[in-house]
């Protein structure tokens, strides 16, 4: 626990138990990245991406089935105005219009990085995994902490008390968001509401199985008893501090040691980081600097956008020889962290056998790093600084209060038909728009058209985009914001999910069949689909771009579509359900005459046929459960 070399991977966190698939998943994230939201899907699906970075998705076909098959049960929400502008754009991203949900908290900000997630199966119970995180969903290469907790659900009438606090969160969130939640997504949320509350938890081995979650920010509960008091030894890992804050931890503890960043500590009074035991920063070392073409996809804001290695929250808290008490989650030691924001923490307490803090501030040995080998000394004298930026300052602080202000604009989008072919995209504000300090311009997100000017006060129309193609529409819109203080200015742009009326049927069918494109896609596609596992189907698009490409020989078709079809029959007698989402995709296609086309000559007396056995197949086993 808590070593360096213990790492955890958010794909394979999210990925269901052996024998179970995704019911209901439901985020919460401050930052958010449309991207890493796609590829989050890849893992309910079992399938897996080679680039698990996001900036190249050379296979889009298990991109696209793992968000048609996933998509409606996965519910994200993040602050407002927290949604990255991607450098890339993608008609995918209509597959999660529908999943985010933006919020805008009565004070503070939306700050949690939670997951709660609900599996099924056959012949099982239902399955239940947390995980609590200090990362965003984006793409950052920084230091966090994930803890991740497996559960069943319980039958039985009254819920664990201990379990309230999570419930009464997810409940408190989805009531916070600035658009209603479709009919499913609320019943998906009610139902997880209610069950986690009995949910028996399973924690890691040397941790006591009463685990106690601390939700901040939200009705009922605040931060006053969080760290308590009168500790011998206290470990504060935190990468953006404030005074008081500082202050208040090390007369808690008698012996405090604080790690964080350089930055963060030099703007820290030398006076406040007295009585610190010690006080650390991350080893240049250890720093994961991300690429630079990262840093212009990732969402940014004032706080964390140039934030570099350390993102790790956590408090570890321990009196002599007892067991250590661990908190981690999303809250940093900020007066924001700790009495502002919408914050989410777990409590674990550990047996000293199982981590201690002097333990991890122990250098390791040869094949087993310490969290100690990570770091170095703080040296004041490093942390040094020249005289603040006013005016950099004060534009920042304009564009987070211009960011906020337009992330609660009652904003919509409608598609009208053009009669010579096409639609037309309009913005328009159900009620005047409040002041901001800025100015502010948007355009839809997936074209590249002029942008207009949004004007303070403005209600009704906002501008008018197209013609455009059924696969370009979309409810993203990009949002430019500029403050300007004498000559010096300063850009910032995100994205917002709005409510998009009158969609015309067919949109996400028509992205579908931009994807496939042609032939040897749909073979590809088709053969993904009927492989039974994640590996396979990994290895059987390999082949396939092999025998299907661009140098495809006639010989190698032919090879492929045997090759189809003796894996169409090994799904049919393994795992005849496999043959529902090809059956899908087939409805898909024969509905248009043209992308009809894009399915192999002999294909219908190969598939129908196939296809026939295993609705049989299945009414007998629907029949015997």
């Amino acid at each position: 626990m808590l070593e360096p070399s213990s790492r955890t991977l958010l794909l394979d966190s999210l990925r269901p138990p052996t024998g179970y698939e995704l019911s209901a998943a439901v985020g919460t994230t401050y930052t958010l990245d449309l991207v890493a939201l796609m590829v989050a899907a890849l893992p309910f699906a079992f399938f897996d991406t080679e680039d698990s970075s996001g900036d190249n998705i050379t296979e889009p076909l298990p991109l696209i089935e793992a968000l048609r098959r996933n998509a409606e049960r996965i519910t994200v929400f993040c602050q407002g105005g927290k949604i990255g502008v991607p450098a890339q754009q993608r008609a995918l991203f209509a597959y999660v219009e529908d999943c985010i949900y933006e919020v805008v908290p009565r004070r503070g900000a939306f700050h949690p990085k939670l997951w709660v997630l609900r599996y099924t199966a056959p012949d099982g119970p239902v399955r239940y995994r947390l995980l609590c995180l200090s990362r965003n969903l984006t793409f950052d290469r920084s230091w966090d902490t994930a803890l991740v907790l497996d559960g069943t659900l319980v039958d039985r009438q009254n819920g664990y008390a201990s379990n309230r606090p999570l419930s009464d969160f997810i409940k408190e969130v989805a009531a916070l968001a600035t658009q209603p939640l479709s009919p499913s997504r609320a019943d998906d949320i009610r139902r997880v509401v209610d069950e986690c509350r009995r949910v028996r938890w399973e924690p890691p081995e040397g941790v006591d199985p009463k685990v106690q979650f601390w939700p901040l920010g939200i009705p009922g509960y605040g931060s006053r008893e969080l760290l308590g008091s009168g500790w011998r030894q206290m470990l504060v890992v935190s990468p953006f501090l404030t005074q008081d804050v500082v202050a208040d931890l090390k007369t808690r503890a008698k012996y405090p040691i604080l790690i964080s960043r350089i930055a963060a500590l030099a703007d820290m009074p030398p006076a406040s980081l007295a009585d610190y035991q010690n006080i650390y920063v991350l080893n240049d070392a250890a720093n994961l600097e991300p690429p630079e073409e990262a840093l212009d996809v990732a969402p940014s804001d004032a706080a964390e956008r140039h934030l570099v290695g350390l993102h790790a929250k956590l408090y570890l808290m321990h009196n002599g020889w007892g067991p250590v008490r661990i908190l981690t989650g999303s809250a940093n030691a900020t007066g924001a962290g700790m009495r502002g924001n919408v914050e989410f923490l777990v409590e674990l307490i550990a047996a000293r056998t199982t981590v201690t803090i002097d333990r991890l501030m122990e250098p390791g040995t040869p094949g087993a790093a310490s969290l100690r080998d990570m770091l170095v000394e703080y040296d004041q004298a490093d942390g040094e600084q020249t005289e603040k930026d006013v005016v950099s300052q004060e534009l920042d602080s304009i564009l987070e209060r211009t960011e906020l202000a337009v992330a609660s604009w009652p904003l919509q989008a409608k598609i009208i038909p053009d009669p010579e072919g096409g639609f037309h995209l309009e913005l328009y504000a159900t009620d005047k728009l409040s002041n901001v300090g800025a100015s502010v311009s948007v355009a839809p997100l997936l074209a590249k058209p002029r942008r207009f000017p949004v004007r303070p006060g403005a209600e009704g129309p906002i501008g008018t985009w197209g013609p455009m193609d059924l696969e370009v529409l979309t409810a993203f819109f990009s949002f430019e914001i500029k403050a300007t203080i004498g000559s010096r200015s300063r850009p910032h742009t995100f994205a917002r999910r709005l409510e998009l009326l009158d969609e015309p049927e067919g949109r996400k069918e028509a992205i579908l069949r931009t994807v496939l494109q042609d032939r040897g896609n749909v073979l590809r596609y088709l053969m993904l689909l009927a492989a039974l596992d994640g590996a396979d189907s990994g290895s059987s698009l390999a082949r396939a771009r092999d025998l299907t490409g661009d140098s495809a020989t006639f010989a190698g078709m032919f090879e492929f579509g045997t090759t189809l079809f003796e894996s169409l029959v090994r799904a049919l007698d393994r795992d005849p359900s496999r043959l529902s989402q090809v059956d899908r995709l087939v409805r898909d296609l024969r509905a248009d005459p043209e992308s009809a086309k894009l399915l192999p000559d002999d294909f219908a007396s190969i598939w129908d046929p196939i296809w026939a056995e295993a609705e049989a197949l299945l009414a007998v086993q629907k029949g015997a459960q």
